[in-house]
């Protein structure tokens, strides 16, 4: 098994095999979960030297055409932003991923990408969706950054910053969740001992919006701060999940309607 594993490797890599066999590399699950959004899992896992890549994949195989094709765009948009096939294809863009992550990787130093996308919940209202990212390439120790979306069932739309009319006042109430669910401090002055050296936008004691866009999940809004962007890699990913009852006042008409 070892021995035909490595042929098929070189294979692949002389550009010998065809493509429906490289294909065949892609392991898929036989079952179909979800009655909104059907989705399958789909895995694949290779190496070439010190270059590793994994990736799984929950994804959509039916429901709404609308809701199934925007969800697919955004998997592709988000690991691999230089496919151009068919977006309904995944096992075609996971292979353009591991080509594209390999060319890019110097051959002197370790590059590990481990990619996964996930269904986090669904409703007869919403999808929402994460992607996870863990990757090294040689230094002290390895990124991981996390995005997610939420897709209106019914025409597919996605939901981020838009939800939301004033953006301010969610700030003040991200702030203060960030206190109390993650760096469990209680005064302002404690949180800017935090993160007043890492960024000077702060040394006026105003805290940024995360750059990642926040999306639904099943208890609130969860807000996601990647690594670096407020606080020194001790603090990893600072977030907060806020309830809804916290924000639906500062949520558009038709935000709001997706968690009533």
């Amino acid at each position: 098994m070892f021995m035909r594993n490595l042929v098929i490797f070189a294979l692949i890599m002389l550009g010998v095999l065809p493509l429906s066999a490289q294909k065949s590399r892609v392991k898929e699950s036989p079952i179909i979960k979800g009655k909104v959004l059907p989705t399958k899992c789909y895995t694949f896992a290779a190496s070439e030297g010190k270059f590793k890549y994994s990736i799984k994949v929950d994804f959509p195989v039916g429901g709404n055409r609308h809701l199934r094709q925007n969800v697919q765009e955004w998997i592709q948009e988000y690991f691999s932003p230089l496919y151009d096939g068919d977006v309904s294809d995944i096992k075609g863009m996971i292979l353009a991923s591991y080509e594209y992550e390999k060319s890019e990787c110097c051959g002197d130093f370790p590059c590990e990408f481990s990619f996964t996308f996930t269904k986090e919940c669904e409703n007869d209202k919403y999808v929402t969706y994460s992607f996870f990212v863990d990757e090294y390439g040689g230094g002290a120790h390895n990124i991981t950054y996390k995005h997610g979306a939420t897709f209106r069932v019914t025409d597919g739309r996605r939901f981020g910053w838009d939800m939301f009319t004033n953006k301010n006042r969610v700030l003040n109430i991200v702030k203060e969740e960030l206190k109390r669910q993650y760096f469990n401090v209680a005064t302002d002055t404690e949180l800017w001992t935090i993160v007043d050296d890492f960024r000077d936008v702060v040394n006026n004691r105003y805290l940024p919006l995360p750059r990642t866009e926040p999306w639904i999940t099943e208890k609130g809004v969860l807000f996601y701060y990647e690594e670096y962007e407020i606080a020194a890699y001790i603090y990893r990913a600072p977030f907060c999940v806020v309830s809804f009852d916290k924000l639906k006042e500062y949520m558009t008409p038709a935000a709001r309607r997706l968690i009533e």
